[in-house]
């Protein structure tokens, strides 16, 4: 093998395309998706105090990948036991789907960039390519939802209240919860799985384009000096970035200009969506000393998630919980609407004021310049808001109510009941991040719609007329783009 000749032959490009920069991305979060989950190494915690002893034992629940609970066993005050759960199936599974991902991504780059001859030599490479893209996209929804559903049960069993549930912290033995494990990691892990997910998906269009299954019958606008009248089709020629890329870009940029669109517009309703609906509780039972009967008192937790509102009387002694998370979630909301409205605007401008928006280039600036703020914005809102999120189950959990001096032998005792149910408000974290990488992504094809955008491409010459000779068509507007002319040499 000739290694100077293959190096000599390198073509970096095509990472300056979708098709290319994408799998960069693929690269990148495939990596993220498995560390985030191998790399934790955490435990669960609580003291153990044996009837007619003074001193209290601490025993440690370690949690770390594959997630194999039920190998630990407990000895408390002489009776054995362990706990339940092995999760090692869905972790192992996504694990294994994140470095298949990113043994393939890395691949397929190096396939494009130094076997680019070879791959366009006929149709297998980009139907395979393809294809495998399809499996990957599946394989992806798959582990992340199996993933998803193992960490809800990871964190229920690991959880100290279950432990104390068993028969090893029921008399002449008493338990007390120190800490719970921590999933922030593991939290994170199940976002970067489903960003793989849409990003392995928004790559299938950029590769159907190069398979044969793609077909367009699109006239190029004839050159100068010829009639306008007589249409040319001319073969299929490859430009750097697609295997039969031609320079009228009129029935594949309106989709991508859409699609991208659509994604901004329906997510950015998801996010606030999900956030705003919620409407959930903690509950727990308390018994004061000396009487038979309980009472039933309620957290309510609703957006904008303000707990240290409500106050509670529990056996004649007042307090309340902590906790205002308005301030992330409000935020969050408002970047949702803001985004929503000026998704709608663009789209009306597009649509019915089009040739006021191609008078200059102030308006294709400002679209760019909007984007880039909106991907800051819902950068630094998903990232405060997820840090809320997790504060806002720490204080909202009935066993930290407990510890407070409401809840304190020998006035009460208190006991859970059941936890607030906080699955939409995880899916709106989900839908944050998902936002800001279509509205990121969506900035390639704004910044070709401004000045900034240089492209020197030849345009393939119309059939009769000899190669060698260049030919430059006259500008013309192409739909879905202010300004878009066959060739894009002017910008």
């Amino acid at each position: 093998m000739d290694v100077g000749g293959i190096a000599a032959g390198a073509d970096f490009d095509v990472l300056k395309y979708p098709k290319g920069f994408i799998k960069i991305i693929q690269f990148v979060l495939a990596i993220f998706a498995f560390a985030t989950t191998t790399s934790v190494n955490t435990f669960s915690e609580w003291t153990v105090v044996c009837n007619g002893t003074a001193t209290a034992r601490v025993d440690k629940l370690k949690i770390a990948y594959p997630f194999v609970l039920d190998n630990q066993e407990f000895t408390t005050c002489g009776v054995k036991g362990m706990v339940y759960g092995n999760f090692s199936a869905p972790s192992q599974f996504y694990v294994f789907i994140g470095v298949m991902a990113f043994l393939y991504s890395l691949a397929i780059v190096i396939t494009y960039v130094f076997f680019s001859a070879k791959f366009k030599e006929n149709d297998v490479g980009p139907k395979v390519d393809f294809i495998v893209h399809i499996v990957f996209g599946l394989m992806w929804l798959i582990a992340s939802a199996a993933w998803a559903a193992g960490l809800t049960g990871l964190k229920f069993y690991s959880d100290p209240n279950e432990f104390m549930k068993t028969h090893l912290c029921t008399a002449p033995s008493t338990c007390t919860r120190i800490r719970e494990g921590d999933f922030a990691s593991l939290n994170v892990s199940i976002i970067f799985g489903f960003l793989n997910l849409f990003v392995w998906l928004c790559n299938l269009w950029f590769l159907f384009k190069d398979t044969p299954w793609f077909h367009r019958d699109t006239p190029v606008p004839p050159p100068q000096g010829q009639p306008a009248s007589t249409p040319v089709t001319p073969p299929p020629q490859e430009v750097p970035g697609s295997m039969y890329e031609e320079a009228d870009k009129t029935q594949y940029y309106p989709f991508i200009w859409d699609t991208c669109w659509l994604n901004g517009y329906v997510l950015a309703i998801f996010a606030f969506a999900t956030t705003t609906s919620v409407n959930t509780f903690s509950e727990w039972k308390v018994v004061c000393n000396g009487t038979a009967t309980a009472r039933v008192d309620k957290l309510k937790i609703a957006y904008p998630f303000v707990l240290d509102n409500q106050e509670f009387t529990t056996c004649g002694v007042k307090g309340m919980v902590y906790g205002n998370f308005s301030a992330p979630s409000q935020f969050y909301v408002f970047i949702g609407v803001m985004a929503f409205l000026y998704s709608l605007a663009i789209v009306i401008t597009y649509v019915f004021f089009s040739a006021k928006f191609k008078e200059n280039d102030v308006g294709p600036k400002v679209d760019f310049i909007v984007h880039i703020v909106f991907g800051l914005m819902w950068l630094i809102a998903s990232a405060a808001w997820a840090a809320g999120l997790t504060g806002l189950k720490f204080y909202s959990d009935p066993t930290e109510f407990m510890g407070t001096h409401l809840c304190t032998a020998p006035l009460t005792k208190c006991t859970t009941i059941r936890e607030g149910d906080f699955a939409s408000l995880n899916v709106s974290i989900i839908f944050g991040f998902l936002n800001l990488f279509v509205w990121l992504c969506n900035l390639w094809f704004l910044f070709k719609d401004t000045p900034w955008f240089h492209r020197d491409a030849p345009v393939p010459p119309p059939q009769g007329q000899p190669a060698s000779t260049p030919v430059t068509p006259p500008p013309q507007e192409v739909p879905g783009a202010m300004y878009e002319e066959a060739d894009k040499t002017q910008y």
